[in-house]
């Protein structure tokens, strides 16, 4: 990364990667108990459905507990504090990266601006 004169900001990318893999899990968390866990359950005895709901309600309430409000709070920090994500190059060599002409037209529709 150096070699391009870019510095790496390890701040900002363990906060993203962060926020990510906690979404990740909240969300996966929340698929497979309403996918796999919570139909199984329902075709078992009553009373076997409520001491195996209380169990995994004491389990995962804290998990959600705990990382909800970490996927808000990083998300917060990463979008003010961090600032938005940003390219490494300037809007002018991803234009002609993509095709399109200096001035920032594209050479294909004549008239038409390119997407930056």
């Amino acid at each position: 990364m150096a070699a391009y004169g870019i510095g790496v900001d390890w701040v900002v990318i363990a906060v993203q990667w962060l926020q990510v893999l906690l979404g990740i899990l909240w969300f996966g968390n929340a698929l497979v108990l309403d996918v796999i866990v919570i139909p199984a359950i329902n075709r078992l005895p009553i009373v076997t459905q409520r001491e195996i709901s209380s169990y995994i309600g004491s389990r995962a309430t804290p998990i959600f507990r705990a990382v909800v409000p970490l996927i808000i709070i990083l998300g917060f920090v990463r979008g003010t504090i961090l600032g938005p994500i940003k390219s490494h190059l300037p809007v002018r060599a991803r234009r002609h990266r993509a095709g399109a002409a200096p001035d920032g037209r594209c050479p294909r529709a004549p008239g038409r601006l390119a997407a930056a």
